[in-house]
């Protein structure tokens, strides 16, 4: 690895289209494991202008509303009527119900760790990360610091602190490294959809972010952006 480096991590708000997906999907499966914990499903959810789409294949023991449980996460994240009104938007649905003997043969609470060592999978996955001293979390800083500005803009936005500024947004935060050590903020990139004549239209977009959301999460912080950092406001 070289000496020198510039290390950038992303992280996004949960109306981001594809964190919105992700939740969706979690919520449903969350309903049918609390009615039965050896319930299998598998759901995909893709979104578009005021119209989702969800596809669900499960066995199990349950009844539950998929749709009703999609428009509860929506209302939750704080979207606007007019950007996707939760109650009125349309659900398109495609569900494939297995046979009973599909469900999860045991319930994996009960299982101790070598039981559940044996266990086959049934999904692969590519995981990226490390553990480090960077942080107290044990994560590298410049993820660390994407996740705190996002939950920043989020609390802000809820505060009415950033008007017109939408529950879609995405944090890039770049740090440099010298050697394997965080020295400085290369740069901040905030991406923030808005409604048009919002803060988000408007020269003050920039301060108010800047006011409530990276100064807020870097006042504690011991590397801090420098008259170098480059801030970048939807490129």
């Amino acid at each position: 690895m070289k000496e020198q480096f510039v290390f950038t991590s992303e992280s996004v708000t949960a109306g981001h289209p594809d964190r919105l997906c992700d939740t969706v999907c979690d919520a449903v499966l969350d309903r049918y494991l609390q009615q039965d914990p050896c319930a299998r499903l598998v759901a995909e959810c893709a979104l578009s202008k005021n119209v989702l789409f969800l596809a669900a294949r499960f066995a199990a023991e349950a009844s539950v509303d998929i749709p009703e449980v999609a428009r509860q996460v929506i209302t939750e994240v704080g979207y606007r009527e007019e950007d996707f009104d939760p109650d009125e938007c349309t659900v398109v649905t495609s569900f494939n119900q297995l046979p009973a003997d599909r469900r999860w043969p045991v319930d994996e609470t009960g299982l101790s760790d070598a039981e559940l060592e044996r266990l086959p999978n049934t999904h692969q996955v590519t995981v990226f990360g490390f553990a480090c001293n960077q942080t107290p979390e044990f994560l590298p800083l410049p993820i660390v610091l994407a996740n705190r500005l996002v939950r920043r803009l989020t609390a802000a936005r809820r505060e009415g602190l950033l008007p017109g500024v939408s529950p879609d947004c995405t944090v890039q935060v770049g740090v440099a490294f010298q050697g394997q050590a965080p020295v400085r903020i290369h740069s901040l990139t905030l991406i923030a959809g808005h409604e048009s004549g919002g803060v988000g239209a408007t020269l003050d977009v920039r301060g108010s972010l800047i006011a409530h959301v990276v100064d807020a999460v870097f006042q504690d912080q011991a590397i801090r952006p420098d008259q170098d950092t480059q801030i970048i406001l939807n490129p």
